[in-house]
């Protein structure tokens, strides 16, 4: 469901910027979390995942309420989006580029899948040698 995908983002990158916003720049890893933990409160879920790291999950509902910090995980969100959607295409384009630079400076070039895409997308290597004259 994309609704519940879109308010599991916008809780996990909230925290992370209430934390790195409280002064906590090393990334803090969430763990394990259950859809059922997105249908509670802001607060609740700060509480449960942070409670180590902050103060008050009083104040992380006040930083999560504010409109300023609403748009910019919007903003967040809507780029995560843009790059699952284009990471790809962008990625291979760089790749190609690459592989065509080299060629044209003479080498044997070839790309390939040097394994399955579902361990990593990146998953392309450039493989080249100089051309022997």
């Amino acid at each position: 469901n994309l609704k519940e995908k879109i308010q599991m983002r916008t809780y996990r990158y909230m925290l992370h910027l209430y934390l790195y916003n409280i002064g906590h720049s090393d990334f803090i890893p969430t763990g394990q979390t259950k859809l059922s933990d997105y249908r509670g409160s802001f607060e609740e879920y700060a509480d449960k995942y942070a409670k180590d790291y902050i103060d008050s999950s009083s104040d992380a509902q006040i930083f999560f309420d504010t409109p300023e910090n609403q748009e910019t995980v919007k903003k967040i969100i809507y780029t995560d989006i843009f790059r699952g959607i284009f990471g790809r295409v962008i990625e291979s384009y760089i790749v190609l580029d690459r592989a065509l630079f080299l060629q044209e400076q003479g080498h044997d070039v070839s790309v390939q899948e040097i394994f399955d895409r579902k361990m990593s997308p990146r998953n392309l290597a450039i493989i080249s040698k100089p051309k022997y004259r």
